[in-house]
């Protein structure tokens, strides 16, 4: 039997361990809110949501080198319709979510073709395993030579304008992370 470490059953054998965390049903969608509500010991609370990195986590990406290949796994949430802005052309014309992503998509592909960027890995959810079922809608890796390429997508002109006003149009939570080579 291995170490008891925190955060783990105490009973925990290779291959058996389970966090020690209770478990819940999943998670109903508000109909009013892009966070998503469930009730703890008769209360109500909000989990928190991700759309763009924290300033922690920004630096810490930033300090990690800058010279090696990365890939960034990307979990997508959407929003059931699309949130732009009132002063926006695509306003109030009932495009969902998953649309406006992939008109984001496609102007972030442009973007990132340019500096040697690639998608590496795509597919088709079909159920999850571990974890809520509904938590993600989409999930695929995107390749990048090394960060420096990734920083001068998220500075292109291209980028920052109108191709990532989809994207926040678009998606309701999101994780982006980080991995080696």
């Amino acid at each position: 039997m291995g170490r008891w470490r925190p955060g783990l059953d105490p009973g925990c054998r290779r291959g058996s361990c389970r966090a020690a965390i209770p478990l819940r049903q999943p998670p109903a969608a508000s109909a009013t809110s892009p966070f998503v509500a469930f009730a703890k010991n008769g209360k109500d609370l909000e989990l928190t949501t991700y759309i763009d990195p924290d300033r922690a986590n920004w630096e810490l990406f930033k300090s990690l080198p800058r010279d090696t290949p990365i890939h960034m796994l990307n979990l997508i949430k959407f929003h059931d319709l699309a949130q732009y802005p009132a002063d926006h052309p695509d306003h109030g014309k009932g495009r969902t979510g998953r649309e406006a992503y992939a008109i984001y998509a496609a102007g972030f592909q442009d973007v990132a073709a340019k500096l040697g960027a690639k998608m590496v890995w795509q597919g088709d959810l079909e159920c999850v395993v571990t974890g809520p079922p509904g938590e993600w809608d989409e999930a695929f890796v995107m390749g990048y030579p090394d960060s420096t390429a990734f920083f001068a997508m998220v500075t292109d002109p291209a980028y920052k304008g109108e191709v990532v006003a989809h994207r926040t149009a678009a998606v309701a939570d999101s994780r982006l992370i980080r991995f080696g080579g």
